[in-house]
């Protein structure tokens, strides 16, 4: 059973029956397409019901913010024009973001999607359109994510069946080793038996093995470059796991084991146990190349490595993982913000440097490792009822319907002065991105 399969977040505390029908938001504008409005009742937790379902139930609480998020999307987020992707020659696709004040109709969205921290949109800036297809594949996974807790529920069956072959299209000869790739397509797999996304993550792996897996380093490298981002790379070894014992590939099983260890002895800090966001390899030793750690990303690399210790049950992986997260919490580097919750933006891998004028929507990954790890070893209930708040309540934008890129530190709409001529510019923009990690950590 992979990271993802399994029970994301422990809710048991809940005992107060939630009969309450959902009320969600219809669609703000002409230019969106219809659709029926979600409404199932949410008992207090919604077990999988769907083909072939395993595993744990999810809270009415997540239930009920993953359709919120859906509904969301389903109005705002859709491109129809956003341009092909690298390796794609679909048209289609999601708006890095929107003001979220728009009313999601697409005769005005050149002036309200794709907005840069100037407050300009791309449109506006004579920039060309951005399209990231990692937040198409994100959005796909958590309507399935949706269909698969609520098969009888169609609200949503037009919006996955128009993003399907764009997402195919998209990821079918993706190679690059950003892993976490590999768990979405299983996601889907899982979700969907038999379109075909089992064998899109076999074909994912085997490339990222063979383009990037150094076997001389006994890590991946980005050759190109000759460095590797330490997320990336423990995904790597996670996927190279997972894909080792499902399909029983002991090269893919030692690639992973290596990978792991690499980043112990090469990459990880040795006081606090903590990753650079970036490593420079060289055969007589890795060097940092940039020491700045983001929660999210962090967050990513110690429950990727979990994942590793779920397959090869390594004692010393699981130990340093645990000392790190207990790093994140110290009082005495101050990222983990004790007044109002959650995580400040960015600290450096030695501790020091910490930027705490903000936080970022990413920091909600969080939630997934610290309950990854109370499986593991116990011990962190408090640390998840806090994550649990932060991504259901905290992060979320009631006036803007959704998760923003970054907020302030008391979980507010961030203020920049990065308009023309240096002006005040509110960060009001409701990102795909946010809104799929939240989706993605809602609905395990």
């Amino acid at each position: 059973m992979t990271r993802r399969q399994q029970a994301l977040i422990g809710l048991t505390a809940i005992t107060a029956l939630v009969a309450a029908v959902v009320v969600l938001m219809v669609a703000r504008g002409s230019g969106a397409p219809s659709v029926a409005i979600p409404s199932p009742s949410f008992p207090v937790v919604v077990g999988p019901t769907g083909p072939g379902a395993t595993g744990a139930p999810i809270p009415a609480t997540a239930a009920r913010r993953l359709a919120d998020i859906l509904n969301e999307m389903h109005t705002s987020a859709f491109n129809p024009d956003a341009p092909p992707t690298k390796g794609s020659s679909v048209t289609g696709g999601l708006f890095v973001n929107w003001r979220g004040v728009w009313d999601g109709n697409l005769s005005t969205a050149s002036d309200n999607t794709n907005v840069q921290t100037t407050g300009l949109s791309d449109d506006q800036n004579g920039a060309s359109p951005r399209h990231d297809p990692v937040t198409d594949l994100m959005y796909l996974r958590n309507l399935r994510a949706y269909k698969f807790y609520y098969p009888s529920d169609h609200s949503f069956d037009a919006d996955a069946a128009r993003m399907e072959p764009i997402v195919k299209a998209e990821f079918a000869g993706y190679t690059y080793y950003r892993s976490w790739i590999y768990f979405q397509l299983r996601d889907l797999d899982r979700f969907e038996p038999g379109a075909g996304w089992d064998q899109m993550a076999h074909t994912f792996v085997n490339a990222v093995h063979r383009n990037f897996y150094n076997s001389s380093a006994g890590t991946v490298v980005d050759k190109s470059h000759s460095n590797y981002r330490t997320d990336f790379a423990a995904e790597s070894a996670a996927a190279f796991a997972d894909a080792g014992a499902r399909y029983n590939d002991a090269q893919l099983t030692a690639a992973a084991r290596s990978t792991a260890h690499h980043l112990l002895a090469d990459a990880q800090n040795p006081t606090t146990h903590l990753y650079p966001l970036q490593m420079n390899w060289s055969p007589g030793g890795d060097s940092v190349g940039q020491a700045q750690i983001k929660l999210g990303e962090q967050a990513q690399t110690l429950d990727a490595l979990l994942t590793v210790y779920d397959h090869l049950k390594d004692p010393q992986i699981l130990a340093s993982v645990k000392a790190a997260v207990d790093q994140l919490y110290s009082p005495t580097m101050g990222l983990h913000d004790t007044l109002s919750g959650g995580f400040f933006f960015s600290v450096d891998a030695d501790g020091k440097g910490l930027q705490s004028a903000y936080k970022e929507s990413r920091q909600a990954w969080m939630l997934t490792t610290v309950d990854h790890l109370n499986r593991e070893v116990g011990g962190q209930d408090q640390r998840i009822a806090e994550m649990q708040s932060v991504v259901l309540s905290k992060l979320w934008q009631n006036a803007l319907h959704g998760y923003v890129y970054r907020t302030t530190p008391s979980f507010g709409v961030y203020t920049n002065h990065s308009g023309p001529n240096h002006t005040s510019v509110d960060e009001n923009f409701v990102t795909s991105e946010a809104m799929g990690i939240a989706g993605n950590v809602l609905a395990p």
